[in-house]
C-alpha cells in the first residue's frame, strides 16, 4: 500500500493523488491522513495496519481503526490516542499503547507514515 498506492478515485471519477509522507519527516500529519504500519515480527495482526488521522494536537493524534483490539472504542469518535513529537522540524509518531495480547507497545518502529491526498 505504501508505494503501490500513487490516486485515489471519487465516485464521480475525478482522481486525486495520494503522496506518502515519512514517519520522522518535515510534513505534520493532519486530520484525514492515513496512518500505515508496516508488518512487524511482533505484530499480532501479521499483516501490518491503517489507521485514519481524527484529530492532530500539539503532542498526540487521535485515530480511528477496526481490529486493533476488537473491543469498543473507549474514545467519542476514536479508537485511542498516539504521541507526536517535534524535534527540529521532524514529526515523528509513536505507538505507546500496550499490545492487546498485553504485550509491549509497538513504538514507533512498524509506523511508516502517512498517506495524504493532494
Amino acid at each position: 500500500m505504501w508505494a503501490e498506492t500513487k490516486s485515489a478515485g471519487k465516485p464521480n471519477g475525478e482522481s486525486r493523488g495520494v503522496v506518502p509522507r515519512e514517519n520522522g519527516g518535515s510534513t505534520k500529519p493532519r486530520r484525514g491522513d492515513l496512518l500505515i504500519y508496516d508488518r512487524a515480527e511482533r505484530d499480532f495482526l501479521g499483516a501490518g495496519h491503517v489507521a485514519v488521522v481524527v484529530e492532530v494536537k500539539e503532542k498526540r493524534i487521535k485515530v480511528a481503526e477496526q481490529n486493533w483490539d476488537n473491543r469498543p472504542w473507549q474514545l467519542e469518535h476514536s479508537a485511542r490516542y498516539l504521541t507526536l513529537t517535534e524535534e527540529g522540524g521532524a514529526y515523528r509518531i509513536t505507538d505507546e499503547n500496550p499490545m492487546p495480547d498485553g504485550g509491549e507497545p509497538l513504538g514507533e518502529e512498524v509506523i511508516r507514515g502517512w498517506l495524504r491526498l493532494e
